[in-house]
């Protein structure tokens, strides 16, 4: 796959996963008046987070593994993961959310 269209699909499928977060402040109440810059939403300066598996707040992949037995992700939308826990297709993004408040996940 060239590297212009795999950098075009990551970034459509973090975009949304952006979008889908906005859109859950919002329903929690604390997303409502946000007005960013893209700037300010690369550096997340609003409120809450997206963990996902891999990233500091929660190193352990295998995690990955529970989350799609559960919610049958394979067959619901026929993203597999490899052997080392990689999403296939590469463009996949995962995270979770939660409406903690103040979170305190980096103390």
């Amino acid at each position: 796959m060239p590297w212009a269209n795999l950098f075009r699909k990551f970034s459509s499928a973090e975009a949304f996963a952006e979008w889908l977060h906005r859109e859950v402040r919002k329903e929690w109440g604390f997303g409502q008046n946000e007005q960013f810059t893209n700037q300010e939403r690369i550096q997340e300066k609003y409120r809450g987070i997206r963990p996902a598996p891999g990233y500091p707040a929660c190193l352990d992949h295998t995690e990955k593994q529970h989350l799609f037995e559960l919610l049958q992700v394979e067959k619901t939308i026929g993203i597999t993961l490899t052997e080392s826990y990689a999403m296939y297709p590469t463009a996949s993004v995962s995270g979770s959310t939660s409406p903690i408040l103040k979170p305190n996940i980096f103390r």
